[in-house]
C-alpha cells in the first residue's frame, strides 16, 4: 500500500492526479474496491468526515486508498491535494437529525468547533488510535 484504507477528516478534498498513473481505489460495499482513473483535465472530490457530520449523515465520506502500482513499475505518482476546510473557529452544526455515527463514534447530532474537531482528529492519528 501506499496509502493504506482511510477517510478524509476535513470537509472536502479535490484531488489533481497525473492522467496516466493509477493507484487510487474507492471502496464501495464493505470490501469492494473500484479504481478510481484519471479523467484528463478533470479533478478527484472526496466527501470528509467533516461534512458527513455536516449533513447528518445524508454524504457518506469516502473510505479510499492508494495501491502499489503492478511489479516491476517504479514510476513515481503524484497527485496534488487541497484539503478544504471551514474556519478554525466555526461552529459545525448538523443540518438535519440523524441518529447515526461517523465511523470515528462522533454522533451526526453533534455540534463541533471545526478547528477543536481537527486538532483533536490529528491527536487521535498521531497517536495510533484513529
Amino acid at each position: 500500500m501506499r496509502r493504506g484504507a482511510h477517510t478524509d477528516f476535513g470537509s472536502l478534498t479535490i484531488l489533481y492526479q497525473e492522467d496516466d498513473r493509477g493507484g487510487l481505489q474507492v471502496r464501495k460495499g464493505k470490501d469492494d474496491w473500484r479504481d478510481v482513473s484519471a479523467i484528463p483535465g478533470s479533478f478527484v472530490v472526496n466527501i470528509g468526515d467533516l461534512m458527513a457530520l455536516w449533513t447528518g449523515g445524508r454524504w457518506v465520506s469516502t473510505m479510499h486508498r492508494v495501491i502499489n502500482p503492478e511489479r516491476g513499475d517504479t514510476s513515481s505518482r503524484v497527485t496534488i491535494p487541497f484539503f478544504y476546510l471551514p474556519n478554525h473557529d466555526a461552529t459545525i452544526e448538523p443540518l438535519r437529525p440523524c441518529t447515526e455515527s461517523l465511523a470515528g463514534g462522533t454522533p451526526f447530532d453533534t455540534s463541533v468547533i471545526a478547528g477543536h474537531w481537527m486538532s483533536r482528529t490529528l491527536q487521535k492519528l498521531l497517536s495510533g488510535t484513529a
